[in-house]
């Protein structure tokens, strides 16, 4: 069993990296969120800042920046008056990280640095407004 394995490796015929999507379904808003073009990883958090319907390394390491992000924008709402913290963008040469908070739960999204950062936003606010 074993041999036939590595020979299936060996010819390409297994894509692991399909087997982990079917074997782990992500929360249907992410799913919607990803064909998105400039959209690497998106993420849901809770207000403890634990991924949602998502155990990969990258969802653990992405929320935890994330409950980071909405600690921070939340001081700075205090800071500046402004309130509750609805939304944050960080970016950098190699990409941008978008925060939409919404209270109890927040939405942490990685995206390209070669795509257009408002455009991508626009569609990320869009697909949101049509759950």
């Amino acid at each position: 069993m074993l041999e036939c394995h590595l020979r299936l490796d060996e010819q390409g015929s297994v894509d692991s990296s399909s087997q982990v999507n079917q074997a782990k379904p992500l929360n249907r808003t992410v799913r919607k969120l990803l064909p998105i073009p400039g959209v690497n990883h998106a993420v849901i958090i809770d207000e403890r800042g634990l991924p949602q319907d998502d155990d990969t390394d990258s969802a653990a390491r992405m929320s935890a920046q994330g409950h980071y992000l909405v600690e921070m924008a939340q001081q700075l709402g205090e800071l500046f008056d402004a309130q509750e913290c609805s939304s944050l963008v960080v970016s950098g040469q190699a990409g941008h990280c978008m925060l939409f908070n919404s209270g109890d739960k927040a939405l942490v999204v990685g995206v390209s640095a070669n795509v257009d950062r408002i455009n991508t936003e626009n569609a990320i606010r869009k697909t949101l407004a049509h759950k």
